[in-house]
C-alpha cells in the first residue's frame, strides 16, 4: 500500500507544528521559572525590609523609653510652642533625615500641638495682644 502524497505533507506539517509547540512550551516554562524566581526574590526582600522595620521600631521605642527623652520633654514642648509662635517656621534643620521622609509621611498625621501646649500658646498670644 502506498501513502498518498497528501498524507506525507500532513505528516510533515504536524511534525513542524509539534516542534513549534514544544519550543513555545519551553519558552513558557523558562518564563514561569523566571517569574517564580522573581517572586522568591521579592518575598526575600520583603522579609528583610520587615525585619529592618522591626529593628528600627525597636530602636525608636528604646529612645522613647530612655531617661534622656523623658527629661528633655519640656525642651521639646517649648520648642514646639516657639515654632508655632513664629508661624510654623523652625530655624533649626529638620530632625528627621531626608531618607526617612517617605516613612514618616506614610504615618497618620498627628495634631500640630497637644492640648496643653495649644493652651499655653493661646495664653502667650493673648498676652502679646
Amino acid at each position: 500500500m502506498t501513502w498518498p502524497a497528501n498524507t506525507d505533507f500532513r505528516l510533515l506539517q504536524a511534525e513542524r507544528d509539534l516542534t513549534r509547540a514544544e519550543r513555545q512550551a519551553g519558552l513558557a516554562q523558562r518564563r514561569t521559572a523566571d517569574a517564580k524566581a522573581d517572586v522568591v526574590r521579592a518575598q526575600t526582600a520583603l522579609a528583610q525590609e520587615r525585619t529592618r522595620s522591626a529593628q528600627l521600631q525597636a530602636a525608636l521605642n528604646q529612645v522613647y523609653a530612655s531617661r534622656s527623652w523623658r527629661l528633655s520633654r519640656p525642651v521639646r514642648v517649648i520648642s514646639r510652642i516657639l515654632t508655632a509662635v513664629r508661624g510654623g517656621q523652625s530655624p533649626l534643620p529638620p530632625a528627621i533625615p531626608e531618607a526617612c521622609h517617605d516613612e514618616v509621611a506614610a504615618r497618620p498625621a498627628q495634631p500640630a500641638l497637644p492640648r496643653r501646649e495649644a493652651a499655653i500658646l493661646q495664653r502667650l498670644r493673648r498676652q502679646a495682644d
